[in-house]
């Protein structure tokens, strides 16, 4: 049964979700947009699709609705997920997480990454939902062995009015134990994927600042970080987050800690704040290691 603290907070969004809608015959009258850039991003939704499942949470129908709201207002919106979205239900189980690939692309996801729940139904199934899913996967870190490329591209870049943006993102080592390890490996029970997880984690370190510098080489001037980085133990040394400078907008997501997510919760990156040359280079804390 849904709470009343739940019910009061769902009324409540549906509530900001109207004014919204009627904010561009007020703010906007003449036609004009906010040139701000709007990131809107979910994580560790595990199916669930409906409101207050889990409890708090807006789901994607509201979802949905807040960003053409966010859209009538602003000119730049971009919508991403930062893992772990197609398992955790029976609507997920049943169809090994297309039904959930069917909803983002309703939606209008623009990017998203790796979570280690991404590979639960097998590889061949993970490449396949690539292929059908309209947002755009991203993973600099996710390598193919036999080609020696990533599977997933390590950035995008976009352009939002004057500002050229990068979209980035890591996936989590750890997806090789707490998903099932014979879907990485060839019928030998050779490894032909790879999380760049070698050497105590400095190959993964490296991978990650190649692609941040690679991204700024090609004229970044604002790098969004998607990560699916838990925050215990366990997932070190799979956090980049610790041990590299941070990208100006990171979107936060955990594998250990799932009730953090903000799903839905908007970023706005204004020109002013923005970041227009390479990252320094990395130290590497013990802690991190």
């Amino acid at each position: 049964m849904r709470s009343k603290h739940s019910t009061r907070l769902l009324a409540v969004l549906l509530a900001l979700v109207m004014v919204l809608s009627v904010l561009p015959t007020m703010a906007f009258a003449a036609g004009e947009k906010s040139d701000d850039i709007v990131v809107l991003y979910t994580n560790d939704v595990h199916c669930g699709v409906d409101a207050g499942t889990p409890e708090g949470t807006m789901g994607y129908a509201n979802l949905a609705a807040y960003k053409k709201a966010m859209e009538q207002t602003h000119e730049n919106v971009v919508l991403v997920d930062a893992g772990d979205a197609i398992q955790g239900e029976a609507m997920g189980t049943l169809s090994n997480g297309s039904y959930l690939v069917d909803i983002m692309n309703e939606i209008g996801y623009d990017f998203a990454t790796f979570g280690n729940h991404e590979f639960d139904y097998g590889m061949d199934v993970t490449l396949s939902l690539l292929e059908k899913s309209n947002a755009t996967y991203l993973s600099c870190n996710f390598m193919d062995l036999k080609t020696g490329k990533t599977v997933a591209e390590p950035y995008a870049l976009e352009t939002y009015g004057d500002l050229k943006v990068a979209l980035w993102a890591s996936a989590p080592p750890e997806s090789f134990t707490k998903s099932t390890p014979t879907y990485f490996q060839d019928e030998n029970g050779n490894y032909i994927y790879s999380f760049c997880e070698g050497n105590d984690g400095q190959d993964l370190y490296d991978a990650v600042q190649a692609s941040i510098d690679a991204a700024a080489a090609e004229g970044a001037d604002v790098i969004i970080a998607l990560g699916h980085c838990g925050v215990d133990e366990q997932s070190s040394p799979g956090c980049p987050r610790r041990s590299l400078p941070t990208p100006p907008v990171w979107t936060p997501s955990s594998t250990a800690t799932p009730t953090t997510s903000k799903r839905g919760r908007p970023c706005r990156i204004r020109p002013a704040t923005t970041w227009s040359s390479p990252p320094p280079a990395p130290s590497w804390p013990t802690s991190a290691r």
